[in-house]
């Protein structure tokens, strides 16, 4: 159920996209509100971390792609490549996430159920997904403001 809401979430926002900063944020907002609604239910809290998490992954494709499609050729090569140094970033971070669930968890996976290793495995995603949201907003205020 949390992802087909999430996936009209974004629908929503590719059909706002455009409107304003505000929209934007308050969609990434609305969608927040929605993942906390899914963790405060107790069950399969790390589904809707790895839900939240491909979330915001989609929503930051979308939001640069409609960003780049705007821009002349100039401003796309310097997104382009703010994008890259942005992407290198993120591979190190979230290194950095998986490594310090690999330390609590020898031998475990965080894309698995594994027993013990869950909450490790939501909070991992979480911060994973808030790391995107700060990198979509800063795409949003660049743009807006």
């Amino acid at each position: 159920m949390f992802r087909y809401t999430i996936l009209f979430c974004i629908l929503l926002t590719l059909s706002a996209y455009g409107n304003c900063f505000a929209q934007n944020e308050k969609t990434i907002d609305s969608l927040e509100t929605k993942y906390q609604a899914c963790l405060d239910e107790g069950k399969n809290m790390l589904d809707c971390s790895k839900s939240f998490y491909k979330v915001m992954d989609s929503m930051l494709n979308i939001v640069y792609f409609k960003i780049a499609a705007k821009l002349d050729s100039n401003h796309k090569i310097q997104l382009r490549n703010e994008q890259r140094s942005w992407l290198t970033s993120r591979n190190v971070y979230f290194k950095m996430t998986l490594n310090k669930f690999k330390q609590k968890h020898p031998g475990k996976s965080p894309l698995g159920n594994s027993s013990g290793a869950q909450d490790d495995a939501m909070i991992m995603h979480d911060e994973n997904a808030q790391f995107v949201k700060e990198r979509i907003l800063a795409l949003l205020k660049r743009t807006f403001n």
